[in-house]
């Protein structure tokens, strides 16, 4: 995988949990699955992760959209 975005553990649980088996059912009946996924937010949807020797900013907001081909 690429892209990848450090996120809220909160939105790959139930929510996230939930679609990822949806999406792999759609697919074990022969559909094609296209996930796109993009984060969004400044200032209160960004929260600090780190200590004085490294930083990174967790989304607290990440959107998810499956286009099923049938």
């Amino acid at each position: 995988m690429d892209n990848m975005i450090p996120k809220a553990s909160w939105n790959n649980e139930e929510t996230g949990t939930n679609l990822e088996e949806y999406r792999r059912s759609l697919a074990s009946a022969g559909n094609e699955i296209y996930v796109i996924m993009g984060s969004y937010g400044t200032g209160d949807g960004l929260r600090r992760l780190g200590n004085d020797n490294w930083n990174a900013h967790q989304r607290l907001f990440v959107k998810r959209r499956a286009v099923v081909r049938i």
